[in-house]
């Protein structure tokens, strides 16, 4: 899987505000930044937002979005902004996104569970965070809080 060449702030919000999460989630909440990271550590997850690819990395207590890697991609999840917005926003379930074509996740069964692992741990430190609150807000109306930072990021655990 081809990826475009890397920086975080490349003509698409959401890998800004999938960082920005990212790095906020270590810091107001590193527990659940924590198990984020344990749940993804080894597993190349290549993430296609409207064409634009970055690949999540992960070990314990960091993370970092990249160009392909040179060894095999073990999960594609591949959507647009809109699907992503209709989803934050409830409008439509995920099965009416995966049935219209919108939204795809492939990859081995468990990869897939150790993925969803990994989303349940930001999704419930997400909720803790005030500052991803903010981040959320900004990318649902299609503004940006700050600049961006570009790399890999470590946190203390």
């Amino acid at each position: 899987m081809p990826c475009s060449s890397f920086s975080v702030t490349d003509g698409n919000d959401f890998f800004v505000f999938l960082e920005r999460a990212f790095s906020a989630l270590a810091v107001d909440v590193p527990a659940a930044y924590g198990a984020l990271c344990r749940s993804l550590d080894g597993l190349p997850v290549a993430i296609v937002v409207d064409g634009a690819c970055r690949v999540l990395r992960a070990s314990e207590g960091s993370h970092e979005f990249g160009p392909e890697l040179t060894r095999e991609i073990t999960v594609c999840l591949t959507t647009s902004r809109n699907t992503i917005v209709e989803m934050l926003e409830a409008r439509r379930s995920l099965l009416e996104m995966v049935l219209a074509d919108e939204f795809s996740l492939v990859g081995k069964i468990q990869d897939l569970v150790r993925l969803e692992e990994g989303m349940f741990a930001f999704v419930h430190g997400a909720a803790r965070s005030r500052r991803i609150e903010g981040l959320l807000t900004a990318y649902l109306s299609g503004t940006s809080a700050r600049p961006a930072s570009r790399g890999r990021h470590e946190h203390a655990r």
